[in-house]
C-alpha cells in the first residue's frame, strides 16, 4: 500500500524525514508537491453510476489512489507555481480556486486513514474553539479579548492592570517601510498603541493577559504519544513575547520535559476533544509552576525540536501512518460508502 505525503516546496526537512523513515520501514512513500499541481502534476478522478477511479501523475510515476492506505497532510499550497504564468489576476485567482477545490476535494475523500482529515484540521485551527475546549477540561488558560472595539480594548487593559500582549488569530506578514515582507508576532501592548487604538475598529485583533514565564513547552502529540520539549524563557530577552524572535539562538537549547501525568492526560483529552492525531501545541510553566495554555498549532512545526533533543518525532509520525503505532483517530467515518472512490477500472 502506498503513503501519500501532502507537502510543500516551503517543507523540505519535516517532509524529508518522515519520508526517508518510511522508506527504511519498507513503505511505498508518494510526495505530491501541492506547489506542481495543476501545472507538472497531473489528477485524473472519474466517478459514475459504474464506480468511481482516480489517479495522480507525479514525476513519471502513476499512483492509482486505490492504494492509498495513508495520506500525511503536512503542508497544502495548492496551484503556487500559477503565479508564474503571465495571465491576469482574476484568472490566477479563478485557476488557484479551482485547483484547489478539485485536488483537495479528491485527495481529502480518500477512505483511508488521514493525519489528519482536512475539514478536522480547520476545525483546529479555530483558537477561540481551542480556549474554550481546555478551560472546559481543567487546562488553565490566560484571559483572553478578541475584538474591533477600542473601548472593549482599553476596558480588558485597565482589567489586566495594563500587563497585556496582543496576537492575531492567522498567521499572515506585512510589508516594511524597505519593502521586505515580517511575520506579525506576538507584542506587549504599550502606551503607543493605546494612542492608536481607534485603528482597531478597521481590523480585530486578540488580547491577553501577559502570563510571567519560568519556560516555554513545545508539546508535539503523536497518537498517543506525547514528546514535551522545554526552553528557559531568559535565555534570550528579545523572545520574551514570542520566541520565534530568538528561534536561532534559542533552537539549540530546547530539552527533553517531563510533564505531570494529570496534565499529560488532559493534554490528550483535548486532542480528543478536536478529533486529532497531531498537535503541536505552547504551554507556559509560570515561576509558580502553573501550566498555562496558549495554543494549539494542528499542523505545526517539529523539526528544531527533534534536532535539539532527539525525540524521535518523524519517526513516530511515520509508524503511526503504516499503523505501527497506536492512532487516537483512525479511519473516517462516513455516511455513504466510499470504498470504491478511488478503485481502479482496470
Amino acid at each position: 500500500m502506498t503513503i501519500l505525503i501532502v507537502a510543500s516546496t516551503e517543507d523540505s526537512w519535516t517532509a524529508d524525514a518522515v519520508h526517508e523513515s518510511l522508506l527504511a520501514d519498507g513503505a511505498d512513500a508518494v510526495r505530491l508537491v501541492t506547489d506542481h499541481f495543476p501545472l507538472s502534476v497531473r489528477m485524473a478522478a472519474h466517478s459514475g453510476n459504474a464506480g468511481e477511479n482516480a489517479r495522480l501523475f507525479i514525476d513519471g510515476r502513476t499512483i492509482d489512489l486505490a492504494s492509498v492506505s495513508a495520506v500525511w497532510h503536512r503542508r497544502w499550497r495548492t496551484a503556487a507555481t500559477v503565479t508564474s504564468l503571465d495571465i491576469p489576476d482574476d484568472v490566477r485567482q479563478a485557476i488557484q480556486r479551482e485547483s484547489t477545490a478539485s485536488l483537495e476535494g479528491v485527495v481529502g475523500a480518500l477512505p483511508c486513514f488521514h493525519l489528519d482529515q482536512p475539514a478536522t484540521i480547520a476545525r483546529a485551527r479555530n483558537r477561540p474553539l481551542q480556549l474554550a475546549l481546555a478551560r472546559q477540561l481543567g487546562i488553565e488558560v490566560p484571559r483572553t479579548l478578541t475584538t474591533n472595539s477600542p473601548q472593549d480594548a482599553l476596558s480588558f487593559f485597565d482589567e489586566c492592570n495594563g500587563d497585556v500582549v496582543v496576537k492575531m488569530l492567522s498567521s499572515f506578514s506585512v510589508r516594511d517601510e524597505s519593502g521586505h515582507d515580517q511575520v506579525v508576532m506576538t507584542n506587549r501592548v504599550t502606551s503607543e498603541h493605546l494612542r492608536k487604538i481607534d485603528t482597531l475598529s478597521k481590523c480585530p485583533m486578540t488580547f491577553q493577559e501577559r502570563i510571567p514565564k519560568s519556560m516555554e513547552l513545545r508539546i508535539t502529540v503523536v497518537g498517543c504519544e506525547i514528546f514535551a520539549a522545554s526552553v528557559e524563557s531568559g535565555l534570550e530577552p528579545t523572545a520574551e513575547t514570542d520566541f520565534r524572535r530568538g528561534f536561532v539562538k534559542l533552537s539549540q537549547h530546547w530539552k527533553p520535559y517531563r510533564l505531570p501525568p494529570e496534565f499529560a492526560e488532559r493534554l490528550l483529552a483535548f486532542m480528543d476533544a478536536l478529533q486529532m492525531n497531531y498537535g503541536a501545541i505552547d504551554v507556559i510553566v509560570t515561576p509558580d509552576g502553573r501550566y498555562v495554555f496558549l495554543e494549539d498549532n494542528p499542523v505545526g512545526q517539529f523539526g528544531w525540536v527533534e534536532h535539539a533533543t532527539g525525540m524521535p518525532i518523524a519517526r513516530t509520525i511515520a509508524r503511526l501512518l503504516t499503523g505501527g503505532v497506536q492512532r487516537r483517530v483512525d479511519l473516517p467515518t462516513v455516511s455513504c460508502n466510499l470504498g470504491s472512490f478511488a478503485r481502479s477500472a482496470n
